[in-house]
């Protein structure tokens, strides 16, 4: 009974509100301002780490895409020549075959 009263005071029950945290009663305005300033640098040098892994994770998949890219536009080069020579050869067969044809007759 009473752990579950110390827990209930210190706030770490869990169906503890959540929220705004109170200003500590221990601290005098000066000292939360100093607390208030630290825990802002902390979370503002996460957010800047948090930011530079998201870029290098980006750029790394620029880089990638950026590749693939190329490699899928010279495939496309390279089946539209295939598609030209093809259609080449089969209007010259259709001509041959309607020469041949005629020559029967």
């Amino acid at each position: 009974a009473e752990a579950a009263e110390e827990s209930d005071a210190m706030g770490s029950d869990k169906g503890a509100k959540r929220g705004r945290k109170r200003k500590d009663p221990t601290l005098n305005d000066e000292e939360h301002k100093e607390s208030r300033m630290q825990q802002n640098r902390v979370s503002a040098k996460r957010s800047r780490q948090k930011k530079k892994d998201l870029e290098k994770i980006y750029g790394g998949q620029i880089n990638e895409l950026s590749d693939e890219n190329s490699f899928l536009k010279d495939q496309v080069m390279a089946l539209r020549n295939r598609v030209g020579f093809l259609q080449k050869l089969l209007v010259i067969g259709i001509a041959k075959k309607a020469e041949s044809g005629a020559e029967q007759k």
